[in-house]
């Protein structure tokens, strides 16, 4: 009997450890995913038109930035998303929030699962961070103050998986290959339509803000009456294939050089290939020549500032509100264009620092500020920030 009482003991003490997050992934209690999650995950849904407020708003690249550029070879579990003025980052286990005119930070939790990859805020104070690796299916979600962990079921479905068996243990069958690219960029659109026309799971959410995160979802926007999403190919080594997809299927429409960053912005998909950044048409499959920067590339980010009253004058700018800016890390500055020159600034750095300083880039969407994230720099100082300005301001 006593037997017994210490062996429940210890099965009870093993699972409080593991919601406490005491515990290496690899020692927890294998049932904590199952009778600790949120009520009802999966069955909860997302409101209409979810891509573009929770995944994709246009501002700026920050989701898919570690993985789509160079970034992705220096370090894993970053991610970052702006919600209006307050940008969400993750970085060694750990959620930051950042808002405020000088870019003050505070940490707000410390146990995060290993390799995020993935992040958004639903509804105003809702953070829900994917996981990357071995435990891909778990979804943590703050409620107020507090993180909850929830096991969704989100990547199966979208690799065409559906359950069986009954109980709590029931399984996934029938996925397709984990980088089957067709067909999951083929699952998403279905999402991607379904989103738009109403409610969805919050499980399509996820799979939504993963494949995002990773670069294979690029955009979903409606061109002329039609609305079509932009895929990448992030598995395909030899190069990069870019593909477009709507109601009549997925087509190719280019193949580019290796890149160390891409994103769309207003029906055109950027890309940088060494220092180089091209503009292609989604519709005709040719690139452009958009900006040369002194050096090769690292990273590419971009965001979206006011247009000065001094440039709402100019042919190029009449009507509009916004200018597109590049946000880019070469191998000895940050630098910032746009094409009339609205937002400038350059920031040199020491080149046998490259490694050890510019481990995160990220690009805050509210105005005239950035920063550039460090891992391994000094103690008193793990964030270098980087202000840019307009032509209208000093520096």
């Amino acid at each position: 009997m006593r037997f017994v009482t210490k062996l429940l003991v210890a099965f009870v003490g093993w699972y409080i450890f593991t919601t406490m997050g005491i515990l290496p992934t690899v020692l927890q209690n294998p049932l904590y995913p199952r009778l600790a999650r949120l009520d009802n995950f999966d069955a909860q849904t997302a409101s209409t038109g979810c891509y573009t407020k929770y995944v994709n708003p246009g501002r700026n690249a920050n989701l898919s930035v570690c993985a789509t550029s160079g970034i992705a070879d220096l370090a894993a579990g970053y991610t970052a998303y702006t919600d209006d003025e307050e940008t969400y980052f993750t970085m060694d286990q750990c959620l930051y929030f950042c808002s405020g005119d000088e870019l003050d930070f505070q940490e707000i939790y410390g146990k995060l699962e290993h390799n995020s990859t993935a992040i958004s805020v639903l509804d105003g104070d809702h953070v829900t961070v994917l996981g990357d690796g071995g435990r891909m299916e778990w979804v943590q979600v703050s409620s107020g103050k507090k993180m909850h962990s929830a096991h969704s079921h989100w990547n199966s479905y979208a690799r065409g998986g559906s359950l069986h068996g009954e109980g709590p243990f029931r399984e996934i069958r029938g996925r397709f290959p984990e980088k089957d690219f067709r067909h999951i960029s083929q699952n998403l659109f279905t999402y991607l339509e379904e989103q738009r026309q109403g409610r969805v799971t919050l499980d399509k959410l996820c799979a939504l803000l993963y494949y995002q995160s990773i670069g294979l979802l690029v955009d979903y926007s409606e061109q002329d009456g039609t609305y079509r999403a932009v895929f990448a190919d992030p598995w395909f080594q030899e190069s990069r294939r870019v593909y477009t997809a709507d109601e009549s299927g997925l087509s190719l429409v280019a193949e580019l050089p290796r890149t160390s960053g891409y994103f769309c912005h207003k029906d055109a998909f950027y890309y940088s290939a060494g220092n180089q950044v091209f503009r292609l048409d989604p519709n005709s499959g040719e690139s452009t020549l958009y900006y040369s920067a002194p050096d090769t590339i690292r990273f590419l980010n971009y965001f979206v500032a006011p247009v000065t009253e001094t440039d709402k004058a100019s042919p190029a700018y009449a009507g509009q509100e916004q200018v597109l800016v590049l946000a880019m890390v070469t191998d000895s500055r940050v630098i910032y264009y746009s094409p009339l020159g609205t937002v400038t600034g350059e920031h040199d750095y020491d080149e046998e620092d490259f490694a050890t300083v510019v481990k995160g880039f990220y690009v805050s969407s509210y105005p005239y500020h950035a920063f550039l994230m460090a891992l391994d720099g000094p103690e008193d100082d793990p964030v270098r920030m980087h202000k840019y300005r307009t032509r209208e301001e000093e520096f």
